[in-house]
């Protein structure tokens, strides 16, 4: 065998960065002194003795004062107080730009690394090891075996006209199969948006986009981004060919969406699946997603639904200061009763404290389509508000949008805590849910409004997981389901 030249760096490294490494949120590693030899792979043993658990390929190195250093990796590498306290008394650092990560199904032992080199000993920072070598051949060869599952590579394509029909109809067939609700209008909606380049009746949604799958010269399945203006991309559905399934082209679909999100500078992927659609459960699982709920009979009366999700950031943790909010009484009353400029502000301003910062443009969205009477028809996304207030003043306001499959979701904003006007304003959620026939009404809320929560709890709501971070960095939301 032709000996490999170079170097490779065997890194010692705690578990979370290892993790995040392999994972693919943690695209820079900080280090205060590199060796001034160069290096094109890093071999990265955990500290906490399991071995050496993967290996990534060198981009660049980067050396900068560290103010400097920050603005270019920011997120990417640690959150700003870890980014602060690791480099406390140095004045500048390095940064290893990481692509190519490759996760090892077993770790390596410091004793098989000393059965190869009697001499290794693990280090207590980093190590340069020559790739000509007996240790650095049987890295490059575990490495080589633990890619074969990795090695192919999709391309993202928007989708053409000749391929639309294809499109429709492999929607209507796969997706709804599984799913209430799903006739032809689901896909032609979908590519109505991609065309335009904005969703006018979204909500959260800004825009979606369509692609087909290829490999080389085959197309191989189509896939669709969701961008949501909360920083997250929402994926899916995602239909591969019959005869390109089993062979890795699902796993390397994941891994070009999240090249395009994170190109993009947004922070976390998720999407959402069948619980009884195993093969996509593996295959996401095997792409790092991390199951973040498990909803019972959300989109069918057959099956529940899990949420995955998996951040494109290294660490994205920040304090979130404390609503301050009254205790104030109100009762039911019509939000179009109110003055629309005033309860506009009104609206912009319990709605950014609640979930996000949304000007009035955003929320007029949100009245023009709550506009009629009845039950709002989810193909159009049409939607409803709830409100409570006393005199002029709008104490809190709950937007309802049905789904396709016979759910409810209901987003909360409040400025009271009293227990009795949020239960009116809860209950009236639920009696008009159950009028339209819904099967299912859940809320998404902030973990940290505890007031909010009890009344939910009373109200016969049971949480059936949180989201991480979904709309504001740091802000987990719960989730929380009852039947009507």
């Amino acid at each position: 065998m032709m000996a490999v030249l170079g170097t490779c760096l065997i890194l010692s490294i705690r578990r979370e960065h290892a993790q995040r490494i392999l994972e693919g949120s943690k695209t820079y590693e900080l280090r205060k002194v590199l060796p001034s030899q160069a290096f094109k792979r890093v071999y990265l043993y955990e500290t906490a003795g399991r071995g050496i658990v993967g290996c990534f390929d060198v981009a660049r190195i980067l050396r900068d004062e560290k103010n400097v250093l920050w603005n270019t990796v920011r997120y990417q590498a640690a959150t700003r107080a870890r980014f602060e306290s690791y480099f406390d008394r140095y004045t500048d650092g390095y940064a290893i730009e990481v692509i190519r990560p490759v996760k090892f199904k077993n770790p390596i032992s410091s004793k098989e690394l000393r059965e190869i080199d009697p001499k290794f000993h693990v280090p207590m920072s980093s190590k340069l090891i020559r790739l000509a070598s007996s240790l650095g051949q049987f890295l490059e060869r575990h490495r080589r075996l633990s890619r074969k599952g990795q090695i192919y590579e999709v391309q993202l394509i928007p989708i053409a006209a000749s391929e639309r029909e294809l499109y429709k109809a492999q929607v209507l067939k796969h997706v709804g199969a599984r799913y209430e609700g799903i006739d032809g209008t689901f896909a032609a909606k979908t590519l109505e948006v991609h065309d335009i380049g904005h969703d006018p009746t979204g909500f959260f949604t800004e825009r979606k986009e369509v692609y087909s799958i290829w490999n080389r010269k085959e197309r191989v399945g189509f896939t669709t981004i969701t961008w949501k203006s909360s920083g997250c991309a929402k994926t899916g559905p995602t239909i591969l060919e019959s005869k390109s399934r089993g062979h890795g082209f699902g796993r390397a679909t994941r891994r070009a969406i999240e090249q395009i999100v994170r190109a993009a500078g947004y922070r976390k992927v998720y999407c959402t699946c069948a619980d009884n659609a195993t093969d996509i459960i593996s295959y996401l699982l095997d792409s790092e997603m991390k199951i973040e709920a498990h909803l019972d009979r959300q989109y069918s009366a057959e099956h529940g639904e899990l949420v995955f999700g998996k951040f494109l950031v290294a660490d994205e943790y920040q304090d979130i200061p404390a609503m301050k909010r009254s205790n104030r009484k109100g009762k039911l009353v019509d939000p179009h009763s109110f003055d629309r400029a005033s309860i506009k502000k009104r609206f912009v301003s319990l709605f950014s404290e609640s979930w996000m910062p949304v000007d009035e443009v955003f929320i007029e969205r949100i009245f023009r389509s709550a506009a009629g009477i009845g039950r709002p028809d989810p193909r159009h996304k049409a939607k409803r508000l709830v409100c409570v207030g006393n005199k002029d003043e709008l104490l809190g306001i709950t937007v309802l949008m049905p789904k396709r499959g016979g759910a409810v979701k209901a987003l909360l904003s409040t400025k009271t805590t009293d227990p009795e006007t949020l239960g009116l304003m809860i209950d009236e959620v639920c009696r008009l849910s159950c009028s339209w026939g819904s099967r299912k009404i859940y809320f998404l809320h902030p973990l940290l409004d505890t007031a909010v929560i009890k009344v939910l709890n009373e109200s016969q709501f049971q949480m059936e997981g949180f989201l991480r971070a979904p709309y504001k960095p740091g802000a987990d939301v719960g989730i929380f389901s009852r039947f009507c």
